[in-house]
């Protein structure tokens, strides 16, 4: 919906703004990796997780997900670059932005509700304490090695 706006193409205008956006994003993944990397554990009680659940409101939790999702400025330009290669410029615009999205909502809810269901059944696999251990190091690596990648890749 944002590259329908227009943001794509401002996006795509202005390489000072996606700079800007990348770096404050290379940051973010850094200091991620770092909090991971420092944790001595991970927190992955099925007990916890229910009684947090309920105090956690889904306007919270959607608010949450939008701001990830609207702040990707990489989904954007995607959205941008590919949406305009289907576009019948001859027939409703509009209509076929909105079945696109759809399509894409359809298939990026099903790959979400895959990694739900395998992150349940890995569950029992985290709680072995070598395990919690080494996954935030792993994981606070991966996230590092990544903002070092995106703030110095071109």
């Amino acid at each position: 919906a944002i590259s329908i706006a227009g943001l794509g193409a401002i996006l795509l205008k202005f390489e000072a703004v996606f700079y800007a956006i990348k770096i404050l994003g290379a940051i973010y993944l850094v200091y991620l990796g770092l909090r991971f990397f420092s944790s001595n554990h991970l927190q992955i009680s099925t007990e916890d997780n229910k009684n947090n659940q309920k105090s956690i409101s889904i306007y919270k939790l959607f608010s949450e997900g939008f701001i990830i999702g609207i702040s990707n400025p990489k989904a954007i330009l995607f959205f941008t670059a590919v949406f305009t290669q289907f576009i019948d410029p001859v027939n409703n615009q509009l209509l076929q932005y909105i079945i696109m999205l759809m399509i894409n909502a359809v298939i990026t809810f099903i790959c979400m509700m895959v990694y739900a269901v395998s992150g349940e059944k890995f569950l029992n696999i985290f709680k072995k304490s070598i395990i919690k251990k080494w996954f935030n190091k792993i994981v606070g690596g991966i996230f590092i090695g990544l903002g070092f990648k995106v703030a110095f890749n071109d």
